[in-house]
């Protein structure tokens, strides 16, 4: 059964956003989230290898965030929009379909993100952390 985990990776993070902007190229890919509270944008730098990821509509998506707060109360999702996934669903569907590829796990440490925006819901399977950059709004 897949664990969500709130993930807290910088101070002054806002719990909920919207997924502004996704764009990727061959050395990273760049997640922009909007808070609609205050002028700061947050850029999530995702650099190196890129597994696989889903974008999902979040009217698509209410099952899931149902069932979360029916198993961890109403406040867990109400409270924060990133989190890590352990014993992921999604990360064992990508082993099984590379054949085995990603079962070293000592090789491949693979983590699964989720990032649950007012808009979009965001998914990611990569090595390591993002990097982050916090900036006024142009």
């Amino acid at each position: 059964m897949e664990i969500w985990k709130k993930w807290i990776p910088i101070a002054g993070l806002p719990p909920h956003f919207l997924i502004d902007n996704i764009l990727s190229n061959t050395e990273a890919l760049f997640v922009t989230l909007k808070n609609p509270h205050d002028k700061k944008n947050i850029t999530m730098s995702f650099e190196g290898s890129l597994y696989s990821n889903r974008i999902t509509k979040k009217d698509d998506f209410f099952k899931k965030i149902n069932d979360l707060k029916k198993k961890n109360g109403p406040s867990f999702y109400n409270d924060w929009s990133v989190f890590r996934i352990e014993n992921s669903s999604y990360l064992q569907w990508l082993k099984k379909e590379s054949y085995g590829v990603y079962e070293r796990d000592d090789e491949y440490r693979m983590n699964h993100f989720i990032i649950l925006g007012s808009n979009l819901v965001f998914e990611l399977l990569i090595p390591g952390e993002p990097k982050f950059l916090i900036k006024a709004s142009e």
